[in-house]
């Protein structure tokens, strides 16, 4: 008769739900170091994986097959279901844009619980290769092969495909055992199949495991995050503010070099404040610290000795700690050692030399003082480009570096440029 399910019933999440929670900012008190239940929906699948090696016995046609078939399907829409309540994201929907909801719904709390996801994936793709050899049966194999179900989906098409590869599961079965089942085929006989009910359950099976492995992906599972962005709300955090950044105004009376010193000192910090201080800026920063270079400057995938690395969001907290430590130090000094106008005319003299007039050297002057390095880049890009920056070597660099403009090393400068 198929799956006959209540979609008017709702999930009724309280605040401390992490459907709830996931809606506030990453690093809010809410938000703060909070993941799904993976172990629920690893669990889940590990059970409906044992389905599938329940219908490897050559049951069809029977009553028998029948009902192995509904109930899994029912547990799939129960994986889905369970993931709903889990996340927020109503996953029995098949809708792939809830891929891209889960990099912001899935924050990156949950790499920690990466071991977890993959083992999920993992046992939905055994769920789904299981269940593909079971479709292999005779004569089910004969009657479905020529379905058009199979062309209703590009996926459903490349199964299609799959299905006359050569059974991969070949344990030996005894005649004895053969008989014993064609008597509980008899035990179960099936009159009149229901072919269509049939058919929208094999298909409905195969969609929801491929879209369920799909959005796992998604998961927390090698996403690469955005550093800036994260650093912004990192800064904006009250957590943060109080537990990380605020530690290290008591040493901003003295040189940007000392407090990069004492962060050294510091035995959480030590292991990163020299990889982040050589990147400094560096729109790939993330990508240069964990990845493989590809060309063109893409990064991908991540370096197999750097993994637990990337996935400890300890590690993260880190660097976020140095970045936003360093960018309070350099506002904080920013606007305790603005110029005065003498210091301005000698900047703007010495800056001339670098641009196609007074004027414009002008305009960059006051547009870059309310920037950060990496924005800086960006416009001198943009000022050589339409021929208004006539040099960018170490010498503009010197001059903006002293003037406390632009705040990172040379070599930093050197890279960008």
């Amino acid at each position: 008769m198929g799956i006959i399910r209540n979609e008017l019933a709702k999930p009724q999440w309280n605040d401390w739900d992490y459907a709830k929670e996931s809606n506030h900012d990453v690093f809010s008190r809410e938000c703060w170091n909070k993941t799904v239940e993976w172990k629920v929906l690893l669990e889940h699948a590990k059970k409906t994986k044992g389905l599938c090696h329940l219908m490897f016995e050559n049951t069809y046609p029977s009553r028998l097959f029948m009902a192995n078939i509904e109930l899994l399907e029912a547990h799939l829409y129960v994986f889905g279901d369970l993931f709903y309540w889990l996340t927020g994201l109503n996953a029995n929907t098949l809708d792939y844009g809830l891929c891209k909801q889960a990099l912001s719904y899935i924050h990156f709390w949950n790499m920690s619980c990466y071991k977890d996801i993959r083992q999920i994936s993992s046992e939905l793709c055994e769920i789904e290769s299981l269940f593909i050899e079971c479709l292999k049966q005779d004569p089910l194999w004969a009657d479905l092969k020529e379905n058009p179900m199979w062309e209703s989906d590009d996926w459903l098409s490349h199964i299609r495909k799959r299905m006359d590869d050569p059974i991969s599961w070949t344990e030996e079965k005894s005649l004895s055992r053969h008989h014993a089942f064609a008597y509980v085929r008899e035990k179960y006989e099936l009159h009149e199949a229901d072919e269509e009910t049939l058919t929208h359950s094999i298909s409905q099976i195969l969609q929801l495991t491929h879209f369920f492995i799909i959005l796992l992906g998604a998961c927390g599972n090698g996403c690469y995050y955005d550093f800036d962005s994260l650093l912004l709300s990192f800064r904006k955090s009250e957590k943060a503010q109080s537990r990380y950044i605020k530690t290290w105004e008591r040493y901003f009376d003295g040189t940007r070099e000392s407090v990069i010193e004492k962060m050294r000192n510091n035995p959480d910090l030590a292991p990163w404040v020299d990889r982040y201080i050589c990147l400094e800026g560096d729109n790939n920063l993330i990508g240069r610290l964990f990845c493989e270079e590809l060309a063109d400057g893409v990064f991908f995938p991540l370096k197999k000795e750097r993994e637990e690395d990337y996935y400890n969001t300890d590690n993260w907290i880190c660097l976020l700690t140095i970045a936003a430590v360093l960018q309070e130090y350099d506002e904080q000094h920013a606007t305790a050692t603005a110029p005065n106008k003498d210091d301005d005319e000698i900047l703007l003299t010495k800056l001339s030399m670098f641009f196609k007039d007074e004027e414009i050297a002008k305009r960059f002057l006051d547009a870059a003082r309310t920037m950060e390095d990496r924005r800086i880049i960006a416009l001198v890009k943009h000022y050589k480009k339409y021929g208004n920056c006539t040099d960018t070597s170490k010498a503009l660099w010197n001059v903006l570096h002293e003037a406390g403009v632009y705040t990172a090393g040379y070599s930093n400068w050197s890279a960008q440029i």
